[in-house]
């Protein structure tokens, strides 16, 4: 029963309860058949210019298993657009 070793940041990164360096946080759930988080929706909506539902289920899965999330990622869509969000950020922050 040997145990793996982590290194120092990684460690560091676990005891304050943040992600190691170039981890991205998906933020929090909007789909939950797929996983899909608020900050993912976001910065994918900017990067692909996505401008619906369908599109961004085309690239995230997000909104194509059951669809309860489809309203809320309509709203994700309408307020980055509004906003002009160049960035991965949180809508709810």
């Amino acid at each position: 029963m040997g145990h793996k070793s982590i290194d120092g940041a990684l460690r560091r990164a676990i005891l304050a309860g943040k992600p190691p360096d170039g981890v991205q946080i998906p933020g929090r759930t909007v789909c939950a058949c797929h996983n899909v988080g608020e900050k993912t929706l976001i910065s994918i909506i900017n990067e692909n210019q996505l401008d619906s539902a369908d599109a961004v289920g085309a690239v995230t899965r997000a909104g194509t298993g059951c669809g309860s999330c489809i309203p809320e990622i309509e709203s994700i869509i309408g307020t980055v657009r509004k906003s002009g969000t160049g960035g991965a950020r949180s809508l709810s922050e």
